[in-house]
């Protein structure tokens, strides 16, 4: 049931389930390799235009086409905020999903998943930010004739996105990066953050708000307060706090984060990641 857990509300049996958040979205650069930028965006301009061609393969936004439907995730929308049980963040999910599932009683198809659990580009990319962290970008030998470089521009080249040429600590970003967009939902963000100990720089949550003005969308990014809890459990979880806070406290503000409606399956997990981080 994997589709009917993170279908849109509006479709039959949809549930919401997993939601990507504007942070996510923003890790999707242009197809120049440029950063979106939000102060850049013209009114009327459609932010989701000409970004890595990976970034149409995980999100679905406002106006793409699925099932023979037309998102809409605007204020108002079958999707968008004012529509019980939608979209918080403006979002849905597609890597993984399948299209030609149905979910019509009188017409049910449904089709296994096959779940990635390690692939080639994760070999790539652990390779490029060990080499990195070693030797830096460029360093090779007799023993390891692959640089950090050439193996993180493997991974893009794949993906039809251009080569990485920043050194430094711009380089190791272009790496965290990387990770983030390609094993994106892959269930490697969570430890990512945790190994690079920047849990205080995730804090904030952030969604896009989508407004009709005369019959055109207009994109606005906005902070999401309602996630206040969400940060509390994320500071507990990935700044290393977590042997600090007794599992009645923690157990606690995981019960709560079920009633958010981001994914309770997620949650569960958190929840059995006691017996590890305590």
């Amino acid at each position: 049931d994997f589709e009917a857990n993170n279908l849109p509300i509006s479709y039959e049996k949809g549930e919401t389930g997993n939601v990507p958040t504007q942070n996510l979205v923003d890790a999707f650069q242009l197809t120049n390799g440029k950063d979106f930028d939000w102060e850049q965006l013209a009114p009327g301009q459609n932010p989701y235009e000409g970004r890595d061609p990976r970034f149409y393969k995980t999100v679905l936004c406002n106006g793409d086409t699925w099932m023979n439907s037309t998102i809409q995730s605007y204020e108002g929308g079958k999707d968008g905020a004012g529509t019980a049980g939608a979209t918080t963040t403006g979002y849905y999910l597609k890597k993984y999903m399948n299209e030609t599932v149905s979910l019509t009683p009188s017409n049910e198809k449904k089709k296994p998943h096959h779940f990635i659990i390690f692939r080639y580009a994760e070999i790539l990319l652990n390779y490029a930010e060990a080499m990195d962290a070693w030797k830096g970008a460029d360093y090779t030998d007799n023993d390891h004739p692959l640089s950090a470089r050439a193996a993180l521009n493997q991974v893009r080249s794949a993906a039809d996105m251009p080569a990485v040429t920043t050194d430094g600590d711009a380089f190791t970003e272009s790496i965290r990066r990387e990770r983030r967009v390609e094993l994106a939902f892959e269930d490697h963000r969570f430890w990512d953050i945790r190994r690079w100990k920047i849990g205080d720089k995730t804090k904030a949550i952030y969604c896009i708000k989508i407004t009709l003005e005369n019959g055109s969308p207009v994109y606005k990014k906005e902070f999401r307060p309602k996630y206040r809890l969400v940060n509390k459990i994320r500071e507990i979880l990935f700044a290393g706090k977590a042997e600090t806070v007794s599992h009645v406290k923690l157990f606690s503000l995981l019960s709560n984060f079920c009633f958010l409606h981001i994914n309770y399956r997620f949650t569960c997990s958190l929840l059995l990641l006691l017996d590890i981080i305590s």
